[in-house]
């Protein structure tokens, strides 16, 4: 039986008092030998006054320091084995482990689920091999690919048709335009709409207009007078310039025009055929005066004027000569017309022709530039053999709407329908060629209440006709050469004298233009 300390205490005590040195032992212990799990150890004591001493057995700890090894890892298959080994006296015992009770999962997803079907994924265990199968639910996700079917405009909504991809299922709905800003209407504009320069067969600049791209590919929309007599069209998108190939389509009285250039790869503007209603904002971009890419905003004044059987919208944003073929724009940056005039005697009064009159014109017979101007050009044909007769087409109040005169001997019938209409007719004299232009008014005071006159493009005045009596009938004769050594282009003009009695009637009128050397 082991002695607790206390006791042993309280014998060394005695020691002390009843030792035969003569003096009281004062011991001190010391450990000499530790005890561990398996092993005794030794305890001594000593005086330092006598050097007396003893020992004393310490018992074994009985207190193993254990290490732990895994001997083989526990599965879902199989038991494993866990030692204890002591670091101190070597003793050891094994331990099972127990099989562990989840599986060691590889998850392969063998079906993937669909908007309208479920998937399949399998799940395998890598150590014992089990197997079993999941079903994954379908995930009600379509994959749903998006189709314009019908395109939204200004005026109308447009029509968007989703498709799964997958389950094929479909649903459409319908979306609008938003309004821009003015600042974007002219983002859009700047980017499609061109200055127009032509030139004639002597590579003169002889007008100015504007134009701009319905497609991509390069075919662009102007005003007939525009290119009127040219020989060669640039088109200049900023620093962008290109020759126009082709004049794909043409009609005098409608006074449109379809250019082709090179594909730019520039944006098109987009075309609203839909009426307009009164009073709607639109904007206008063009060259005014050669000045590019001017912007001006304003109403629509009346949706629709007819004037020989061509619409007009009416509208009063501001254009100047120059933004002849330039688009007009409602409030979603959609073409609805063509600029085309304004009317000198009021303010403000200027008409565009409607974007739907763009479906009259026909491209079956495209012509290239040399081909236009051997059809067009500016020159008088002198192979005409028997009388050539052509209806006045209005609007010609204009430089720039003049009608063209292009057949020697050529009698053109017209109207002049109140004191603001100007008629005006365009010749192109080489040097030294001379224009007679002999006026037959239908009544007869018309020839004196008529004024009948040349200008050149300036307005600047070269000749006004005479009042001639012929057998009782009266006419008026104009005769003008061009004294110049280059070509020039004329105006032959026919209009009311402004204090003529019958000045708000309509005279009819046939005048005969031929043309001949001095």
């Amino acid at each position: 039986m082991k002695r607790p300390l206390s006791a042993l205490l309280a014998v060394l005590i005695l020691v002390m008092a009843f030792s035969g040195c003569g003096h009281v032992h004062e011991y001190k212990s010391e450990i000499t030998l530790a005890p561990n799990c398996g092993r005794q150890g030794v305890i001594t004591y000593y005086c330092e006054g006598c050097g007396d001493s003893y020992t004393e057995v310490l018992p074994a700890t009985g207190a193993h320091n254990y290490t732990v090894e895994i001997e083989t890892e526990a599965t879902c298959k199989e038991t494993g084995v866990k030692k204890y080994t002591c670091s101190v006296c070597g003793s050891s015992y094994t331990e099972v482990i127990p099989r562990i009770a989840e599986h060691k999962l590889r998850e392969e997803i063998v079906k993937e689920p669909t908007c309208g079907e479920p998937g399949l994924k399998t799940a395998t265990c890598v150590i014992c091999g089990d197997q079993h199968t999941v079903d994954l639910p379908a995930t009600g996700r379509h994959t749903y690919e998006v189709t314009v079917t019908r395109e939204a405009t200004g005026s109308q909504p447009g029509e968007k048709k989703y498709t799964c991809s997958v389950c094929g299922d479909t649903y459409t709905e319908e979306y609008t335009l938003s309004r821009l800003t003015p600042e974007e209407i002219y983002a859009i504009g700047e980017k499609s709409v061109a200055e127009i320069l032509v030139y004639d067969g002597d590579g003169f600049p002889k007008s100015l207009g504007t134009g701009f791209l319905i497609d991509g590919s390069g075919v662009l929309v102007t005003n007939y007078h525009v290119i009127d007599g040219a020989f060669a069209i640039s088109v200049s998108f900023g620093e962008k310039v290109f020759d126009v190939t082709d004049v794909l389509a043409y009609d005098k009285n409608l006074d449109l025009a379809l250019l082709r250039i090179p594909s730019p790869g520039l944006p098109a503007l987009d075309l609203n055929p839909s009426p307009l209603a009164g009073g709607a904002s639109v904007y206008a971009i063009g060259s005014s005066e050669g000045y590019t890419l001017s912007f001006s905003s304003g109403t629509v004044a009346s949706p629709s004027r007819l004037f020989d059987d061509v619409h007009y919208i009416q509208h009063n944003a501001a254009i100047s000569h120059g933004n002849s073929g330039g688009p007009l724009l409602n409030e979603y940056g959609e073409v609805v017309g063509i600029n085309t005039s304004t009317d000198p005697e009021g303010q403000n009064l200027n008409f565009a022709i409607a974007v739907s009159e763009l479906d009259r014109l026909s491209s079956d017979s495209p012509l290239t530039m040399e081909e236009f101007y051997l059809a067009e050009g500016p020159y008088l044909r002198y192979d005409i053999e028997e009388y050539y007769e052509v209806e006045e087409i209005e609007y010609n109040d204009t430089n720039d709407t003049a009608q063209r005169i292009n057949v020697n001997g050529m009698t053109v019938v017209g109207a002049v329908d109140g004191e603001y209409d100007y008629d005006t007719f365009v010749v192109t004299l080489r040097p030294d060629e001379t224009l007679s232009a002999v006026m037959f008014p239908h009544y007869r005071d018309d020839a004196e209440g008529m004024v009948c006159g040349i200008w050149d493009y300036y307005d600047d005045i070269l000749c006004y006709g005479e009042v001639v009596e012929q057998d009782g009938i009266l006419y008026n004769i104009l005769d003008y050469n061009n004294a110049l050594d280059y070509d020039l282009t004329v105006y032959y003009c026919i209009f009311y004298r402004s204090d003529y009695q019958f000045k708000d009637t309509v005279g009819d009128y046939r005048v005969t233009f031929s043309v001949g050397m001095a």
